[in-house]
């Protein structure tokens, strides 16, 4: 149904001609014929459009009725391949969007949004594409905003195909626009191969004629010849002929050893000029001769001869070591005996005592002598000290009887306060202080212990090891006498608290976290088992705490648990739960040595009745008593009842 809502402009003519036939298909046929040139606007709630061939034709419609068909506009829909077809340019003003595939595969070209610069461009759709017409790079939205935030999408890392490059480049040439350009082939090689000049892949230059306008540096080594060809240097300074003649040359500077061989080497041999060796900044060590050749020095005043006789020296100053060594070399100062040494003397002169066999030095200013290295002549009982500091020697006064001399680290030794014998104390004894000085002890010890023993008095100033013994304490008997022992003695307590009250020591006696379960029966099947030592309540109150629990399987099957204190049950359960936990908690007391007094408490999971027992258990605790818990099912299934924890306490008396 169509509905003339408004018409804009004139209407001149307008033939609406409406066939109707109805079909199977309750589709209506009809046609559409428009002309003028002014507005109308129409309604409806669906506009179908085709050739009522049953989907064998292609439908169309045509804008303009030119005689010349190129100004017609045309919008076909293809039934074959299910698309439209658009024969003119489109034009879209407003934004387009695709859920299908957007083919361009069959176009003349594409072309993008560009701008000059993707920085200041505005981005109104994430993952939005726009090329850089300055850099010719297409750049992809991040983030939409005014201007937006842009990332290129070139591949980081990416290669280029210098082949396909080439192809493309009508010049056939490589231009950087002034910029810098860097070949960069990782462990690979860089081989040029062209007809004037080549580089292999060990990087070696071949070329006719090789000029550099600035600076030929190398990063390496770099050699120049192959040892078949002569090489010439030409320059406005200095040259170096084929023949290897230097001319020009005002100076070598080498940052390594020089050397030179093949010939006699001749330095100033035809002029008058002086001849300097490291007598500029240079501080280094001036070396002549290398060991295998004899040297001489022939000068107008002095010599030394190719055997190492000097003369015409007139003296020797030396601020270091003058070394005369060698086996075979002495060198003797001035000597004689002690009442000999001269009256006078300036300081630092030696002469060798032969009375006390000592080199004598004189000291500053006093035409005194001295024992080497000491400054002065020392006290009867002194003893001589050494002085890092001056490099001198020194002399300590005299001690006492008994005093021991002690060091006092980089100062002068002194002599101790105390005394100590001047001989052994009796076997065994070991020097200790009075008080005031060392003297020997009353008590004696062994020579030697065992390893891990402890000392202690067994007897009046005679002192033992104690043997040791393996994860044990050390106890003592009712007599006081120590041992080490891996069991407490009965009684022990300790502290409960910050109060004055104390406690019996206890601990865990059992403890088993393996799951254990009924078998496929009907019988009372033993879960857990354990023997309690023979006397190990052996105080009366002295007990133990029994804690036990499990689950039950999901069934309906009745089942009954039990824990057992000897042949008394001391903590019982009978049901039919379904998959739920359980739990055992019990106290057994000594009265007597055959009377106990038992607690036992069950509980069920989600069962709000706790069942408690009071028990009279009768074992003889002088035996070993079996604690047990037992499962027992009305139907036989496995595993109906399971234990998955026990933990058995001491409670010391």
């Amino acid at each position: 149904m169509f509905r003339n809502r408004n018409i804009i402009g004139k209407i001149g003519f307008i033939l609406f001609t409406l066939y109707i036939s109805l079909t199977g298909t309750g589709l209506a046929n009809a046609k559409l014929i428009f002309q003028d040139d002014s507005v109308g606007t129409y309604e409806s709630e669906t506009i179908k459009i085709g050739s009522n061939d049953a989907g064998a034709n292609n439908t169309a419609i045509q804008f303009g009725t030119d005689s010349t068909g190129s100004e017609n506009g045309n919008i076909a829909w293809n039934i074959g391949s299910n698309t439209f077809g658009v024969d003119h340019t489109v034009d879209i003003t407003g934004g387009l969007s695709a859920t299908g595939q957007v083919n361009f595969s069959g176009s003349a070209g594409y072309r993008m949004r560009e701008v000059a610069n993707h920085l200041t461009a505005a981005c109104t759709t994430v993952n939005e594409l726009v090329l850089n017409t300055t850099n010719s790079t297409i750049y992809k939205c991040t983030v939409v905003n005014n201007p937006g935030t842009w990332v290129s999408t070139s591949a980081a890392g990416s290669t280029p195909d210098f082949e396909g490059v080439y192809t493309q480049d009508s010049g056939k040439d490589l231009v950087t626009g002034n910029a810098a350009f860097t070949i960069t082939t990782g462990s690979n090689d860089f081989i040029v191969d062209s007809n004037d000049w080549n580089v292999d892949a060990s990087g070696n230059l071949d070329g006719n004629n090789i000029t550099a306008n600035g600076t030929l540096d190398a990063n390496g080594v770099a050699t120049i010849g192959d040892n078949g060809d002569t090489i010439t240097l030409d320059s406005s300074d200095w040259d170096i002929s084929a023949a290897g003649a230097m001319t020009g040359i005002s100076g070598i500077t080498n940052d390594s050893t020089f050397s030179t061989s093949g010939g006699a080497v001749n330095v100033n041999a035809g002029s008058n000029f002086a001849t300097n060796i490291n007598t500029g900044g240079s501080n280094a060590l001036v070396s002549i001769g290398g060991g295998s050749g004899t040297v001489a020095i022939d000068t107008t005043s002095w010599d030394i001869s190719s055997a190492g006789a000097a003369t015409g020296l007139t003296g020797i100053t030396s601020t270091g070591n003058i070394n005369f060594s060698g086996n075979t070399t002495t060198f003797r100062m001035p000597s004689g005996t002690n009442a000999q040494l001269p009256g006078t003397c300036t300081e630092g002169m030696e002469y060798y005592d032969t009375t006390n066999h000592v080199i004598q030095v004189c000291i500053s200013g006093t035409n005194t002598w001295r024992p080497q290295g000491t400054t002065s002549a020392g006290t009867n009982g002194g003893v001589l000290y050494g002085n890092s500091s001056t490099g001198t020697y020194g002399f300590s006064a005299a001690g006492t009887t008994g005093q021991v001399l002690q060091s006092s680290g980089s100062g002068a030794p002194t002599w101790t306060t105390s005394t100590y014998p001047a001989s052994a104390g009796a076997a065994g004894t070991i020097m200790r202080s009075n008080g005031t000085n060392g003297v020997y002890s009353t008590s004696t010890f062994a020579d030697t212990y065992a390893a891990s023993n402890l000392l202690y008095s067994n007897g009046a100033n005679t002192v033992q090891g104690l043997a040791t013994a393996n994860n044990g304490v050390l106890v003592t008997n009712g007599s006081g006498v120590p041992s080490i022992s891996s069991t407490l003695p009965t009684g022990i307590k300790m502290t409960a608290g910050g109060g004055t009250g104390s406690v019996f020591l206890g601990g865990d006696l059992f403890n088993d976290a393996t799951t254990y379960g009924n078998t496929n029966d009907t019988n009372e099947d033993t879960m857990t088992s354990y023997s309690l030592p023979a006397n190990t309540l052996s105080v009366n109150n002295d007990g133990i705490h029994i804690r036990v629990y499990g689950n039950t399987a999901g069934n309906s099957h009745n089942k009954t648990i039990k824990l057992y204190f000897g042949a008394t049950v001391i903590a019982t359960m009978s049901n039919n739960s379904s998959g739920k936990p359980w739990y055992f908690d019990s106290y057994v007391l000594r009265k007597s040595a055959t009377t106990q007094t038992a607690m036992g408490l069950s509980q069920l999971h989600s069962d709000t009745t706790v069942a408690v027992s009071n028990t009279a258990p009768a074992e003889t605790l002088s035996n070993a008593v079996t604690i047990k818990t037992t499962a027992q099912t009305g139907t036989a299934a496995a595993n109906d009842i399971t234990q998955t924890g026990i933990v058995i306490e001491y409670i010391g008396q």
